[in-house]
């Protein structure tokens, strides 16, 4: 039996559903300084409880590039601050390239979240205060952090456990995440009921999940993955359609002792355009009657895709800029 006392922290950031408000910072096409990235984050282990919120910029002597210009950071919803920090240094990356003849830099702001219990903000802002006295604010979304109940965990059934992307690239370079890959080994049958991220504008098309338990089968399918071709063999399973009441409830599925091998097809309540970047997973299953949890450890999935310039004009327009 193992005790765990694991905070879940899940940033949801929503894309083109919300009108940003003349206090944040403006951008347009033309002017990258800046645009914030829209991801959303399903956090199982948190490590320092650290957040990297990505940017892009029309320069790189941006002052959103030099540490020494932020005097204070906050993430603020309504009459809700929780102050937060920079834990290392800021990253910034060569030119992706010009758009109206000004180069576009992408930057990784690491942020430390001062976070110890559970609570949720809506329609969230990163207020930056400037060493100069001036402020401004940077649209984010909606962020919960989600407290997982201190009570012993059972899972000795499941030996092994990851869950992995299933993405595309769109039209104009833009990635979107219609599915996850969940691998996992049991060591005897077990019904899994649900998988849950806790992102509550999302959730799992319990009618089209697929199983697979055989090896041939198995290798089969992540051959498909990886060259892309399994979107032409199952075209139906990874629309992300919308739902008005997503839910990660997925029934009573079977998974075989030994390895098995689910494609967990998403949907949205808010758009057809999904921005988990980094996920884990609450899984809850029954064994022998009884309801048992297990943790799958979260995987970032920034290697997944490389921005280009028209993914960065994609993102300009998909926020409204």
């Amino acid at each position: 039996m193992i005790r765990r006392n694991s905070l879940i922290l899940i940033i949801v950031i929503v894309v083109g559903i919300f009108t940003l408000v003349s206090c944040r910072a403006t951008s347009t096409v033309g002017n990258f300084d800046p645009i914030a990235v829209p991801y959303s984050y399903s956090l199982t282990e948190i490590d320092g409880n650290t957040l990297t919120l990505r940017l892009f910029v029309g320069s790189k002597d941006s002052k959103f590039t030099n540490p020494d210009n932020y005097s204070r950071l906050e993430l603020v919803s309504g009459n809700d601050r929780l102050e937060v920090r920079l834990s290392g240094e800021i990253f910034l990356d060569n030119s992706l390239g010009k758009i109206n003849k000004r180069d576009i830099y992408m930057v990784d702001l690491p942020l430390i979240l001062g976070v110890g219990a559970g609570f949720e903000m809506s329609d969230a802002y990163l207020a930056i205060q400037w060493r100069n006295g001036e402020t401004e604010e940077l649209y984010l979304g909606d962020i919960s952090f989600v407290l997982v109940d201190d009570t012993p965990i059972q899972d000795a059934e499941i030996t092994f456990c990851v869950v992995n992307p299933i993405g595309h690239i769109g039209e104009r370079d833009c990635y979107s995440l219609p599915a996850l890959e969940l691998r996992v080994a049991v060591s005897r049958d077990i019904l899994l009921t649900k998988v849950d991220l806790a992102l509550s504008k999302y959730g799992i098309d319990q009618n089209k999940i697929l199983v697979f338990n055989q090896e041939a089968d198995i290798q089969k399918i992540e051959d498909s993955i990886g060259n892309k071709s399994i979107f032409v063999d199952y075209p139906s399973h990874f629309s992300l359609a919308t739902t008005n009441a997503p839910s990660y409830d997925i029934g009573e599925l079977l998974l075989t002792e030994g390895d098995n091998l689910v494609i967990l097809p998403l949907v949205s309540s808010v758009s057809n355009y999904n921005t988990i970047i980094e996920t884990g997973a609450k899984l809850t299953y029954t064994v022998d009657g009884i309801e048992k949890n297990h943790l799958v450890p979260q995987k970032l999935l920034f290697n997944e895709f490389f921005w280009t310039v028209d993914a960065v004009k994609e993102l300009a327009e998909r926020v409204g800029n």
